[in-house]
């Protein structure tokens, strides 16, 4: 993982390590679990880490998940970007570090 956060930020752009609450209930987090996690120090909710390390755990791969963060429930309401350049932008970055990283002998 350790390599892949190096390329991330080798190319300028932030990478916070952390957390992920994974849930496949999109859309259904509640008000007291947002404020129960973000008190334990969760950065992220998403719905396919989980499943991404079953995969690596049952076939012994290495595995990590990169979180580009779009929506957010940080400050208990839904809040959206007007625009997605600069996902767009993290997108390029994580892709290729990820094929930098994958790339190494």
């Amino acid at each position: 993982m350790s390599e892949l956060v190096e390329s991330i930020r080798g190319r300028g752009a932030q990478c916070t390590v952390g957390t992920t609450w994974t849930t496949d209930a999109p859309y259904r987090e509640t008000r007291e679990e947002v404020m129960r996690y973000q008190a334990e120090g969760v950065k992220t909710v998403e719905m396919e880490s989980a499943g991404l390390f079953t995969v690596g755990q049952v076939r012994t791969v290495r595995t990590a998940s990169v979180v580009i963060g779009m929506d957010s429930l940080a400050a208990l309401r839904w809040q959206t970007p007007e625009r997605l350049d600069d996902i767009m932008h993290s997108l390029e970055i994580v892709y290729a570090a990820a094929i930098d990283v994958l790339s190494r002998p």
